[in-house]
């Protein structure tokens, strides 16, 4: 385990990162791209407002895992982890779109 996994394992049994807002936060996330026509304060959500909302959600969790600004700076700028990150994207995509056509096969 490296070392920033020991340090959220630690918080975690420390009591200093709850797994519940994590999880919150994340399922808001998810509700959020699946939800058409949302209204939130009597406002409808368009699709660029529930973009920044989701990206702000996703910010909080990684400050709740004990991420900070220079880890998410670091990590834009190293191509080792954007290619990582790229192949994770290419193979939820996949994974999405091999569920989505089982739905579809399933419907006829």
């Amino acid at each position: 385990m490296n070392s920033k996994n020991k340090k959220v394992a630690q918080a975690l049994l420390d009591g200093r990162i709850d797994i519940q807002e994590i999880d919150d936060r994340l399922f808001a996330v998810m509700l959020l791209s699946m939800t058409g026509g949302l209204e939130l304060n009597k406002q409808k959500l368009d699709e660029k407002e529930k973009l920044r909302l989701s990206s702000y959600l996703v910010s909080e969790v990684f400050g709740l895992m004990g991420n900070s600004p220079e880890v998410f700076d670091y990590r834009l700028h190293d191509m080792n982890y954007l290619v990582k990150i790229s192949k994770l994207l290419e193979k939820a995509f996949a994974k999405k779109e091999f569920y989505k056509n089982m739905v579809e096969n399933e419907d006829e």
